[in-house]
């Protein structure tokens, strides 16, 4: 019998339900494929792939956690401890042939890394030589003094040899390091030399002139010679003869290292310390001509020469170097306090207390700049 649909509706054709009697129960044979229930999904997997994600989590900040806490000790002390040694030919551990670095302009930082190095070395009883590598232009006169006397008690302490060994640049007070080494090495491409005495000042008169600043200093009756120097007032004649009477001690105390150390290489070249004591910077063709070096040579033959000086054979080679800071592992760097900013249209430049010293206190250097 024929149902009428509600009103709205369409006739239902009793066949899509399984005959007159209507619609299966789902669990009463198979259904219809368009009549599947649907799935039952369970919370249980969620939960675990949450539980594994948090514990991935939560260890991966406790590794790096410990990582961070690690290089930190091993970077928070500035000391002898903070040097580690890296193998560069592996030999008798009882030979040790000791590289030490010197990078870079010398100032005090470079002194008291410089020094702990040659401490560590020289400390070592199983070190038989030492070998200074050296890439520097230069630098700070006081400094670099501290550093050739530094090296040349360590070598007569412990009896054993030291040899240079110069890298690019080995300029100034940079080869006044150098006259501490029984045998100089540089390499066919090393610039040396530039053996004399600057005085580091900045002459700010003129800027102050067209600004309309003038310097307020007031100095002591009879110290006449207090603020000679200024950046902010022009160089007499009177202070320049004065300035450079001290300049002139530095070099003469320059000149007495280079005889210390060279006096024989120089006699065999048939050259006084005057002719090559003149500020020029050599090539080390010249230099050999001159007597300033032993050699042209690499690393491995500066090792070499140490090896065979200390009598040893199959000696360890190692170099020293400094284990960076915490915060140099991060890519960081310390930056002197900022006293003071000026800013014009678009353009603002910050003043750091660091720099500011830096022009305005003169300074004696064993430096070749370049000019």
């Amino acid at each position: 019998m024929s149902q009428t649909p509600p009103p709205g509706q369409n006739p239902v054709d009793p066949r899509a339900y399984g005959g007159a009697q209507g619609p299966p129960a789902f669990n009463s044979g198979p259904p219809h494929p368009g009549f599947y229930p649907p799935p039952r999904r369970s919370g249980s997997g969620k939960t675990i792939a949450i539980v594994l994600l948090t514990v991935l989590l939560v260890g991966s900040v406790v590794v790096n956690f410990a990582l961070l806490v690690a290089v930190a000790a091993a970077g928070a002390s500035q000391t002898a401890g903070a040097y580690a040694e890296h193998v560069i030919t592996p030999g008798d551990r009882k030979n040790k042939i000791a590289v030490v670095p010197l990078d870079g302009v010398i100032n005090s930082t470079t002194r008291e890394r410089f020094n702990a190095m040659i401490d560590q070395a020289a400390n070592d009883m199983n070190v038989k030589a030492i070998v200074v590598e050296i890439n520097s232009p230069g630098g700070e006169v006081t400094p670099s003094d501290e550093m050739y006397d530094h090296l040349l008690r360590a070598k007569q302490r412990r009896g054993i040899p030291v040899v240079i060994s110069m890298s690019s640049l080995t300029a100034s007070g940079g080869y006044y390091i150098a006259c501490a080494g029984d045998e100089i090495f540089a390499q066919r491409t090393t610039l040396t030399g530039s053996i004399g005495v600057l005085f580091s000042r900045f002459d700010l008169t003129g800027l102050g002139e067209k600004y309309g600043v003038k310097d307020g200093t007031i100095v002591s009756d009879g110290a006449t010679f207090k603020d000679a120097g200024s950046m902010f007032k022009p160089l007499t004649p009177e202070h320049e003869t004065y300035f450079k009477s001290i300049l002139n001690d530095a070099f003469v105390t320059f000149k007495d290292v280079v005889k210390s150390g060279r006096s024989t290489a120089l006699q065999k070249m048939n050259k006084s310390v005057d002719e090559v004591a003149n500020g020029k910077i050599y090539s080390a063709d010249q230099a050999l001509q001159l007597g300033l070096i032993d050699s042209i040579g690499y690393l491995d033959s500066a090792t070499s020469a140490a090896a065979m000086r200390a009598k040893i054979t199959g000696p360890h080679i190692v170099r020293i170097e400094r284990v960076p800071t915490f915060f140099e592992t991060l890519g960081g760097q310390a930056k002197g306090s900022q006293i003071g900013s000026v800013s014009a249209k678009d353009m603002s430049v910050s003043i750091e207390s660091d720099v500011l010293q830096k022009l305005g206190s003169p300074k004696l250097l064993y430096l070749w700049n370049g000019q």
